[in-house]
């Protein structure tokens, strides 16, 4: 009940705003038909294809960061099926993992910093993904 007059509240608002208004969400499923109908743009971001996320991978840490040879971008992208934001975010985490142990990014740090990120997104894990050569 409450979701549907904060629903009409928002529509309201919409209405007699005479600006441009950006919206963003992740779950457009779970957005009413209704308020859809009254959006005049809408605008669809999907995840990255493989060949993009590889190169993602490629540029998401600094040329000086130092890495295992281990941390293969094709690999990477082959494996997680993220948006560019989740990559930043995993290899991010990993870089952070590596410096506190004062040792080059590694597969590991990727991997244990993937598996929080899909745990945070409320992802399924396929151990397959998450297994270590």
């Amino acid at each position: 009940r409450y979701a549907n007059i904060e629903v009409a509240y928002l529509l309201q608002r919409l209405e007699a705003y005479p600006g441009v208004v950006i919206l963003a969400s992740n779950l457009r499923k779970n957005v009413d038909d209704a308020f859809l109908r009254r959006l005049q743009v809408i605008i669809e971001f999907e995840l990255p294809t493989e060949a993009e996320r590889r190169e993602i991978w490629r540029r998401v840490w600094p040329d000086e960061a130092p890495r295992d040879p281990s941390v293969d971008p094709d690999e990477l992208a082959r494996r997680f099926t993220v948006s560019g934001g989740h990559i930043r975010n995993i290899a991010l985490g990993a870089a952070f993992a590596a410096a506190e142990e004062e040792a080059p990014i590694s597969l590991r740090h990727v991997v244990e910093s993937a598996r929080g990120e899909f745990v945070r997104m409320g992802k399924l894990m396929m151990a397959a993904d998450f297994a270590l050569p």
